[in-house]
């Protein structure tokens, strides 16, 4: 559903490969994060992503991170007094 198909070399069958809602996956506990400035096709992936980890169970945390897209959200994890760090170290420290 998205432009970069093209240039990743995704077609159909490709993206079969990767699929990530096959019953088989299984996940540990996540952060599923992304960045405020992204397209409704990332959000939308994101989201339904985070929607399956919690049909299985699987622990799993949520974030929106203001002015951000897919290429800087992880210099959030840099930042000790971000949202995405506390999330990240939560998966680590109880």
């Amino acid at each position: 559903g998205t432009s970069i198909n093209d240039a990743l070399g995704l077609n159909a069958a490709t993206a079969a490969t990767l699929d990530l809602f096959t019953p088989d996956r299984r996940f540990v506990p996540a952060v599923v994060a992304w960045g405020e400035i992204e397209t409704t096709e990332f959000k939308r992936q994101s989201r339904r992503f985070a929607a399956r980890l919690g049909d299985d169970g699987t622990p799993c945390e949520v974030l929106e991170v203001p002015g951000r897209n897919h290429f800087d959200v992880i210099l959030e994890l840099g930042d000790p007094a971000s949202a995405l760090f506390a999330a990240a170290r939560r998966l680590f420290v109880r």
